[in-house]
C-alpha cells in the first residue's frame, strides 16, 4: 500500500464480493483468504503485530460511483484471545465519519461467539463479524453489495473496504535516532571542549607543581646549608671553649714563683 507514503500493513482487503466474512470465531482467531485477493490477517495475527509498538490504523473506502473516503486514526491496538481481542482505538482525522469510536473498547463478536453489549448476537443481526456493543456503527465484514446501496459511510452498507496499518514506532524509532545523533554530536563536541579545559588545567598545575618543587629543594638545600653552619659554628664554640678552659686550668696549676725573687712590697723606696 503506498497511500501516505507507503509502509502500510494491509489487514483487510474486500473488492470483488467473492469471499464469504460471515464466518465463525476460529476463521477470525486465524485469518482467512488470498493475500493478493481479499482476505482478513487475523485476530492473533494482529494482536502480535500491535503489541510490538504503536500502530496507527487506516481505513480507505470506495463506492460504486468512485467516491473515495478514508478513517485515519493516531492509535490501534487490540488484545489477546483471553480479552476476546477487545479494540482499543482513537485520535480520528479524515472524512469518512468516525464510526469505529462506537466500537472502542468493545470484544470481537462472531456468529458463533457472543460478546457484545446487546440482547442478541450482534454478528447475526448484521451479518458479519466485528467489534459490535450494541451494536454497531461500522460493521466492515458485512454483507458485500455488488450494487448500488442506499444508506451513506456511517451503515453497514460500504464497498470496497481497505483497512491498513503502520507501524508508528518506526517513525519515532527514525526521529529518535536522528535526535539521538544529533545530541551525541553535541556531547562529543562539550566532552571534548571540557576534556581540552582540564588538559589545559592540569598542565597548569603540573607547571605549579613543578615549580613548587623546585622551591621546596631549594629551601631544603638552604635549610641543609643553615644546618650545617650552625653545627660547625656549635663545635667552634665547644672548641673555643674547651681551649680557654684547659688554659686557664694549666695556669692556675702549674705556676710557682722563682725560688730567688723577691716578694712584692708596696713600700719600696728609691
Amino acid at each position: 500500500m503506498t497511500i501516505d507514503s507507503g509502509r502500510w500493513t494491509v489487514i483487510q482487503r474486500r473488492e470483488s464480493g467473492d469471499l464469504d466474512f460471515y464466518l465463525g470465531w476460529a476463521e477470525y482467531k486465524t485469518g482467512f483468504g488470498e493475500l493478493n485477493r481479499e482476505f482478513w490477517l487475523g485476530n492473533d495475527k494482529i494482536n502480535i503485530l500491535t503489541s510490538q509498538g504503536r500502530y496507527e490504523l487506516r481505513i480507505d473506502l470506495d463506492d460504486f460511483d468512485n467516491n473515495q473516503a478514508y478513517a485515519n486514526y493516531q492509535h490501534f491496538y487490540i488484545g489477546n484471545e483471553t480479552s476476546k481481542y477487545k479494540i482499543n482505538v482513537y485520535g480520528y482525522s479524515g472524512n469518512a465519519g468516525d464510526s469505529l469510536d462506537y466500537s472502542n473498547r468493545g470484544r470481537f463478536t462472531t456468529l458463533d461467539r457472543d460478546n457484545d453489549d446487546a440482547k442478541d448476537n450482534c454478528a447475526r443481526r448484521h451479518p458479519g463479524a466485528w467489534w459490535y456493543t450494541n451494536c454497531m456503527r461500522s460493521n466492515l465484514h458485512g454483507h458485500y453489495y455488488i450494487k448500488t446501496p442506499i444508506g451513506n459511510w456511517n451503515d453497514d452498507l460500504q464497498r470496497a473496504p481497505l483497512v491498513a496499518l503502520i507501524n508508528t514506532s518506526d517513525i519515532r524509532q527514525n526521529v529518535l535516532k536522528s535526535f539521538e545523533k544529533q545530541l551525541n554530536e553535541k556531547v562529543d563536541t562539550l566532552v571534548k571542549q571540557k576534556l581540552q579545559n582540564i588538559h589545559h588545567r592540569i598542565q597548569k598545575l603540573e607547571e605549579k607543581w613543578k615549580s613548587f618543587e623546585k622551591d621546596i629543594s631549594t629551601g631544603n638545600k638552604k635549610r641543609k646549608l643553615v644546618q650545617m653552619l650552625m653545627s660547625k659554628r656549635k663545635l667552634v664554640n665547644c672548641y673555643t671553649k674547651q681551649k680557654i678552659v684547659s688554659i686557664t686550668e694549666t695556669s692556675e696549676s702549674s705556676w710557682n714563683p722563682p725560688s730567688n725573687a723577691t716578694p712584692f712590697n708596696a713600700n719600696i723606696q728609691t
